[in-house]
């Protein structure tokens, strides 16, 4: 389901319209720039493989590394299919993943919006580590999208409603939040 090739992603133009995982703020893929999961993350994640129907490019919404040597990722972005049995060429529903590596080993999580709002801490998913990818989506966000001044403006403009947001991201996001 969830694969890079940055090769591919040169090669193919994608959809010009494409959402993040956690908000689901929508932008326009040839203005806003998220860093492209590489393949090779994904090499022992057996399920997120892609298909001989479906190759995926995933984006890194965040990213963290614990010192365990685990390192957690939010990723999401498009499929694109290889048949032409009726199916739109993209598929750009977005719920994103959140998963982590370690060693050889990959484990999936849970969707990204879910993994916030259900907020369910163990071994797996610390409390701490959902601070640390929270952290991080705001600092990618105001890089993809130009700086502080643009993402408070699309949050805005978007409708992202503060009080709606899970702590961690709240939190995280709280600076682009102090003009509403």
């Amino acid at each position: 389901m969830i694969i890079s090739s940055s090769s591919l992603l040169a090669a193919e133009p994608g959809p010009r319209i494409l959402s993040e995982p956690v908000l689901g703020l929508r932008y326009e893929a040839a203005r806003v720039k998220f860093d492209v999961l590489p393949a090779q993350t994904l090499s022992h994640c057996e399920t997120m493989q892609d298909t001989k129907y479906r190759r995926s490019i995933s984006f890194i919404f965040a990213q963290a590394d614990t010192p365990s040597g685990r390192t957690y990722y939010i990723s999401g972005g498009y499929d694109i299919r290889s048949d032409e049995r009726g199916y739109a060429r993209f598929q750009t529903g977005n719920l994103g993943a959140v998963f982590f590596t370690e060693g050889k080993s990959c484990i999936y999580i849970d969707t990204a919006r879910q993994v916030f709002e259900d907020r369910l801490f163990d071994e797996e998913l610390p409390e701490s580590v959902l601070k640390l990818l929270a952290a991080d989506i705001s600092r990618r966000f105001e890089k993809a999208f130009g700086g502080a001044d643009r993402l408070r403006a699309e949050l805005r403009k978007q409708h992202i409603d503060k009080s709606a947001l899970p702590p961690e991201l709240l939190a995280a996001l709280k600076p682009y939040f102090t003009d509403q």
